[in-house]
């Protein structure tokens, strides 16, 4: 073997041993992580068995259905409190209720334009090859 030969095994060897290292390290990163988060669930659930046992036998718990029909039962009264509507009432207005007007019109003529531009486009791909980056 020629000497460049073995000095890119050599380097090769060396980049080997530092991405080993790193996956050693990553590794224990994440065991640390794994454990940490194990801790925080067990934690959780202590919590979660001191509160249910606070409550205790005496104290009724609440129907939670009765509850959220409760909160709701306000919930118009207070969306009405915030909603208020004022305005005028033009007769004249009314013709023009119901029609198209313009806007109708130039989005049905832009929708023909699209529809004119890609069938180009179409056209253009299939007899040129156009392709799209």
């Amino acid at each position: 073997m020629s000497a460049a030969a073995i000095a890119q095994v050599e380097l090769l060897n060396r980049q080997l041993a530092a991405v080993r290292e790193q996956l050693e390290q990553l590794n224990a990163a994440l065991d640390a992580a794994k454990q940490k988060l194990a801790a925080a669930i067990e934690e959780a659930r202590k919590k979660r068995e001191a509160a249910d046992a606070e409550k205790g036998p005496g104290r009724p718990q609440r129907d939670l259905l009765a509850d959220f029909e409760e909160r709701l039962s306000g919930l118009g009264a207070a969306i009405g409190k915030g909603i208020s509507v004022t305005g005028t009432f033009s007769s004249a207005a009314v013709s023009g209720l119901g029609t198209g007007g313009d806007a109708a019109e130039r989005t049905a003529t832009a929708t023909e334009q699209t529809a004119r531009n890609t069938k180009r486009l179409l056209d253009a791909s299939v007899d040129n090859g156009l392709r799209f980056a």
